[in-house]
């Protein structure tokens, strides 16, 4: 099972977005700093600019995981439990007894036993693909969460990231399209606007929206 959540989604852009970009020397101060980015987020860092190439190969992998995961998760629990083993292979407590021999346990382990780097450019599965693909494209993601079974500090899956005007106006009916929302955070975090989704097999489709309109994209620089 993909975890459904019972959300409001709006392509609306909301009135209040500041369309804050950082400046250049922002940005790259924030990148020498390891640990912490934009917005004063936990565990978050500035993430390396992809082509929208190397974004793809993210994005692609998500696509073709997901019936897997859904295929071998039957609760939310177990579905958090697979997740989790995807994202951090290397991890004896990843590593459920249930998929062994499983099509999905040679997504997980190396079958020569050597280590297995983490997935997903170190981001959660169903959101590390549309942050890259963001990325890519010169948005500046600052954080993102599947949303987590039992304890997450977000409601439903959802990236948050630096964009202005133009690039937000681009990316509306995308969001629209793929049954996605805005959001923001108007009291703790205004400058950042956010994209929700009911279930990351929503957040994956954007990404892909994202991805087949980037030659219409407009150029974004920094503020």
């Amino acid at each position: 099972m993909i975890p459904h959540y019972s959300i409001e989604v709006s392509g609306q852009i909301p009135a209040e977005a500041s369309f804050w970009m950082p400046s250049e020397e922002e940005y790259e101060e924030a990148a020498d700093f390891d640990g912490e980015g934009f917005g004063f987020f936990h565990d978050t860092w500035i993430l390396e600019k992809l082509t929208s190439a190397e974004a793809a190969a993210i994005v692609r992998e998500e696509r073709e995981l997901l019936p897997l995961v859904d295929r071998y998760s039957s609760t939310p629990e177990q579905f958090e439990e697979t997740v989790s083993s995807l994202e951090n292979p290397d991890l004896p407590d990843c590593q459920p007894r249930r998929l062994w021999g499983t099509p999905l346990w040679g997504q997980i382990v190396d079958p020569t036993g050597g280590s297995v780097e983490p997935r997903f450019g170190g981001l959660e599965f169903g959101v590390a693909g549309l942050s890259f693909a963001l990325n890519s494209l010169g948005f500046v993601p600052v954080a993102s969460c599947r949303a987590h079974f039992g304890q997450s500090w977000a409601d439903s899956p959802v990236v948050f990231f630096a964009a202005p005007r133009v690039g937000a106006q681009w990316l509306q009916p995308l969001v629209e399209r793929t049954g996605c929302g805005f959001d923001i955070d108007s009291f703790d975090r205004p400058q950042f606007l956010a994209t929700v989704a009911p279930s990351i097999a929503h957040s994956i489709a954007l990404a892909e929206a994202v991805l087949m309109d980037a030659s219409n994209a407009p150029r974004i620089s920094f503020g």
